[in-house]
């Protein structure tokens, strides 16, 4: 093909390269794809010569059959060049679609979360989530300001490390029963120890978080405080 500015050459090495002994027999030009496309057909001197006109017309007739292909082929390949951007327009539109949703469902449930987080915060008795090991991973404030703990604090902690000592035994045999799938859940009255070494009578109320598979992933404690019950029963 040639432009206005530049040159391409289809053929045998060499053939960009004038040749004074060539005859050109028979130009002819297309466009296709913004590009002028030229095919030329030459013939040596000697060979016109040797074979005649007619001979050399054969070869033009066949030049003119490879700009047909070439033409059947340009059209072919750019055919399916269309219909692979198509693919891939679709594709991206798709994707951004699904993004899109994905990003929607992100907020939504993020929103959840808040909403849920929220509520467990103004909940009126303590609420909290220990790992299976007894480390608590989430507390509410009211359990906060029931055991005198910061949630910093209670993060580093177990619910074994704030139990009074003389209620960790029955405690933890009720908890490991619970583990072991025995009960569903428990309640006990127990005593936490708070930071300066008072003690604080709470009704503490236990269940479990399985995975589908049934393994735990968390307890989940709901703590009133029973003080207030504790003085008048011993007043």
């Amino acid at each position: 093909s040639q432009g206005s500015l530049r040159q391409r050459y289809a053929g045998p090495a060499g053939c960009e390269l004038a040749n004074s002994g060539d005859e050109t027999v028979d130009d002819r030009q297309f466009q296709f794809a913004d590009d002028i496309w030229t095919v030329r057909v030459t013939a040596s001197a000697p060979l016109l010569a040797s074979q005649g006109r007619w001979s050399a017309w054969f070869f033009a007739a066949s030049g003119m059959l490879a700009v047909g292909l070439l033409c059947a082929f340009l059209l072919l390949v750019t055919g399916r060049t269309l219909r692979v951007e198509e693919l891939v327009r679709r594709r991206t539109a798709e994707l951004e679609r699904e993004i899109a949703e994905h990003r929607k469902t992100e907020t939504a449930l993020r929103n959840s979360h808040e909403l849920v987080r929220s509520i467990i915060d103004a909940a009126s008795v303590g609420l909290t989530y220990c790992a299976p090991d007894g480390r608590f991973m989430h507390v509410n404030q009211r359990f906060c300001d029931i055991t005198g703990y910061t949630p910093e604090q209670l993060n580093a902690l177990t619910f074994e490390q704030i139990t009074h000592p003389d209620d960790v035994e029955k405690d933890k045999a009720l908890y490991d029963r619970l583990i072991a799938g025995e009960i569903e859940h428990y309640d006990i009255d127990k005593r936490y120890v708070k930071p300066e070494g008072a003690p604080v009578w709470v009704h503490t109320m236990i269940s479990l978080n399985r995975d589908p598979g049934g393994e735990m992933q968390s307890s989940i404690a709901v703590v009133e405080d029973i003080s207030e019950r504790y003085r008048l029963r011993e007043a």
